[in-house]
């Protein structure tokens, strides 16, 4: 992913001790990843980057406490579910929304949120294979005329690469 220098304005907490920047770039047409980067301004340290990763911070972040803001954010393809994921500046920690006593070091956000992304792909994998939809990249799964013919039950997506293993009645194209 390449980072592109595009004027998206950071974001402050009221009391500005907290700015959230943004490292954008277009993934398709029209269509901009907003990566988020949390920096303490005293100090001007980036507790949290995002940068490079595919997490869209495209809605704006909130500030719930004077040393903590939250991100909502969207994995890239799949923006249909949001994760709120709060940074703590001072202590430089960060959970997912509802899990605070799970808080863990700023510097693993990406695995933090990785791994909700993957657990919510295995609970919606098997509704979206059977309509022949990739569960992670939510593309639509093809199937070859010999493909159907020989009743192989396990398809590879044509946009993230990854193999999946078909339920009985899968509608592919």
């Amino acid at each position: 992913m390449g980072v592109a220098s595009y004027p998206f304005p950071p974001k402050r907490s009221t009391d500005g001790r907290i700015e959230v920047r943004f490292c954008a770039y277009e993934a398709r047409m029209s269509h901009w990843i907003l990566e988020p980067v949390v920096i303490r301004t005293r100090d001007g340290a980036a507790v949290l980057s995002l940068d490079g990763t595919g997490w869209d911070g495209d809605i704006p972040p909130t500030f719930p406490a004077p040393d903590r803001v939250e991100l909502h954010l969207r994995r890239y393809p799949d923006g249909n579910t949001r994760y709120d994921l709060f940074v703590d500046v001072e202590s430089e920690r960060c959970w997912l929304a509802g899990t605070e006593g799970e808080a863990s070091d700023t510097s693993g956000a990406e695995t933090v949120l990785e791994g909700a992304y993957a657990r919510q792909v295995e609970a919606t994998a098997p509704d979206l294979l059977a309509q022949g939809l990739c569960p992670y990249c939510q593309a639509q799964l093809y199937g070859s005329w010999l493909h159907r013919r020989l009743g192989r039950k396990r398809v590879k997506c044509l946009v993230c690469a990854r193999t999946w293993q078909l339920p009985p009645g899968a509608q592919l194209n």
